[in-house]
Order: C-alpha cells, then sequence, then structure tokens
C-alpha cells in the first residue's frame, strides 16, 4: 500500500517491506543484484538486498509512470523520467548528464528501458505521437539511436529485454515474442516469433532463465512463473 516497495525472496514466501520506501517509482536492480534502486521525493535512491536504509543516489524530477532506470555494468544509472530523453548518472552519487533529449517530432515519450550485456548499450520502448510503440537500441558509446523493431499489433511492444541466444525478448498484446538481433551492427537480422502466447512482462536473469506473467489481464492480478525455453510453464511461483 501506499506505493511502497515490497522484497520477495524467490524461496520464501515472505515478503518484507523496504523501508523508506514510500511513493517509489521504476524500481531497478544492480548488475549483482546486491543492491536495488528506485525514484521517489525528487530523489533516485539505492538500497542493499541484505538491508539498511535508502542512500540518495542523486536529485531527478519525479518520474511518471512510464519513468524508468536502468543500472549499467560500469557502476552508473540511465534513466529517464518518462517525460524526458535519456540522462546517465552515477550510482555513488553525483550530478546527471544528459544522453539524448526527445524530438517532439517523433518521440511522445521513452520506457521500458534494459541494458545489453556489453554495457553499451541500450534498449527502450519508443512511444511515437503516432503510430505503434517501438524498440530502439541506444549505443553509449556512439549516442546513436538505433530502430529495431515496430510490431503491426497496436499498441504496440513493451519490455524488451536482450538474451544471450540473440535475440530481443518483448511483449505484444498477443503475448510474448522474440527478435534476431545483431549486437555489433545494432540492428534486427530477422523476423520476430512468438516464443509464449498469451503471457506478459518477460523478465531475464543474468544466467538465461526467462521469467514471465502468463495470462491477460491487470499484472496486480497474476503471478508469477518459471517458464521453459520451449515456452511451457514449468511451475508457478
Amino acid at each position: 500500500a501506499d506505493d511502497k516497495l515490497w522484497l520477495q525472496p524467490l524461496d520464501s514466501f515472505t515478503a518484507t517491506v523496504v523501508f523508506g520506501s514510500d511513493g517509489a517509482r521504476a524500481p531497478f536492480w544492480s548488475k549483482d543484484s546486491a543492491v536495488f534502486g528506485f525514484q521517489s521525493r525528487d530523489q533516485l535512491w539505492r538500497v542493499r538486498r541484505d538491508g539498511g536504509p535508502p542512500v540518495s543516489i542523486g536529485r531527478v524530477p519525479d518520474f511518471s509512470l512510464a519513468g524508468a532506470a536502468v543500472w549499467l555494468a560500469d557502476g552508473d544509472v540511465v534513466y529517464t523520467t518518462g517525460g524526458s530523453g535519456l540522462w546517465r548518472l552515477p550510482a555513488a552519487g553525483g550530478t546527471a548528464t544528459p544522453l539524448f533529449a526527445l524530438d517532439p517530432a517523433k518521440d511522445f515519450d521513452i520506457h521500458d528501458l534494459s541494458a545489453l550485456p556489453d554495457g553499451r548499450a541500450l534498449l527502450y520502448v519508443l512511444h511515437p505521437p503516432k503510430g505503434n510503440f517501438s524498440i530502439e537500441l541506444f549505443d553509449l558509446t556512439s549516442n546513436t539511436r538505433h530502430p529495431l523493431y515496430t510490431p503491426p499489433e497496436a499498441p504496440g511492444a513493451s519490455a524488451p529485454v536482450y538474451a544471450s541466444t540473440g535475440h530481443v525478448i518483448f511483449e505484444l498484446p498477443s503475448g510474448v515474442w522474440a527478435l534476431p538481433v545483431s549486437v555489433r551492427d545494432r540492428s534486427a537480422t530477422g523476423v520476430a516469433v512468438q516464443v509464449a502466447p498469451n503471457a506478459r512482462a518477460p523478465s531475464l536473469s543474468a544466467h538465461g532463465t526467462v521469467v514471465m506473467i502468463p495470462g491477460g489481464g491487470i499484472v496486480g492480478e497474476a503471478g508469477l512463473a518459471w517458464i521453459d525455453r520451449s515456452g511451457n510453464v514449468a511451475r508457478t511461483i
């Protein structure tokens, strides 16, 4: 309640509330999962998974519901407020620097950030003024944007994550899909194929395990499940 964060270990049935997370939005994990962050009260915060009070990373405008953040392998955090382009901020604390600004002619907002394993690129969803939500890649080395996929299904794509198989896994209204991509060329190399029908919100571990929510409906009314590589539900959590 009251927009607090809760921590749910996968090997336990007991969740605990995160102290000081009132009004939290856009939670995100460090690469080693030892620390997580969130936005609240005009700041980004970090908290150790094993406990302790939130520590300020830096001042940022309050996020909208589209706001998102991702922790890079080098220790920096990249974020969008939901109404901004991308900004970069050291997780140890400091001042944010802009990566790119939104272009009102083609960008309404961006959201659903995720980092590629090499730490040199990001995936995100572009919400254009007209048309379906599409997936883009941002190269952190060259500061360039690379469109990857605009789906035919309205309203479009969400929750893109990169898999070690060389695919971007993402959600469409019809289920979870996979798009083959070349990390080197920053481009798609084939057509998208459906991985799991009637599923949503894919997430990927560092070991390659995909977790998604089976069925449609509102996320808050659903559960979690382990999905194998064939798209079958191995077990529910």
